[in-house]
C-alpha cells in the first residue's frame, strides 16, 4: 500500500500540475486502468489520451490558480478540497471541488471523483 506521505503528494503535484498547464503530465498520475468522474455523475472517463485531452480543456486558459483548503488521507484514499480559478480574457470562473482519489500500491490513481455541482459550486468572474 501506498504510504500517506506519497499519497499526500501525488495531491499536491496534482494541483501544481493543474495551476502549470500540464495535461500530459497530470495523466502520468494515473494507473493504466484508472477513472475519472469529474464531475460525480457525469460520464465516467478511462485511458491515458482521455484524461489528457480532459485536463487539456482547463489547460487551453490562460490563467489557472489553484487554492488547496485541507487534504485528508486514510489507507488508499485521499480527499481534498480546493478552488480553482481559471481566465481567458475576460470569460473566468471559480469552481469550488472537493475531490475523492484512490491510489494502488504504487501511489497511482485509479480513482478521481470530483465533487462539485455545476448549478451551485461554480461561479464567473468579472472582467
Amino acid at each position: 500500500m501506498a504510504s500517506v506521505e506519497q499519497i499526500q503528494n501525488v495531491v499536491a503535484q496534482y494541483m501544481e500540475l493543474l495551476a502549470a498547464h500540464q495535461p500530459d503530465k497530470i495523466a502520468d498520475l494515473f494507473a493504466e486502468n484508472a477513472t475519472i468522474e469529474d464531475p460525480v455523475g457525469t460520464e465516467v472517463k478511462t485511458g491515458r489520451q482521455t484524461f489528457v485531452d480532459f485536463f487539456a480543456v482547463l489547460a487551453s486558459m490562460e490563467e489557472i490558480r489553484v487554492e488547496p483548503l485541507w487534504t485528508k488521507v486514510a489507507a488508499d484514499t485521499a480527499v481534498f478540497a480546493f478552488k480553482l480559478r481559471a481566465r481567458s480574457g475576460t470569460f473566468g470562473y471559480e469552481v469550488n471541488t472537493m475531490d475523492v482519489m484512490v491510489f494502488d500500491d504504487d501511489a497511482k490513481i485509479v480513482s478521481l471523483r470530483a465533487v462539485w455541482d455545476p448549478t451551485t459550486d461554480i461561479t464567473p468572474l468579472k472582467g
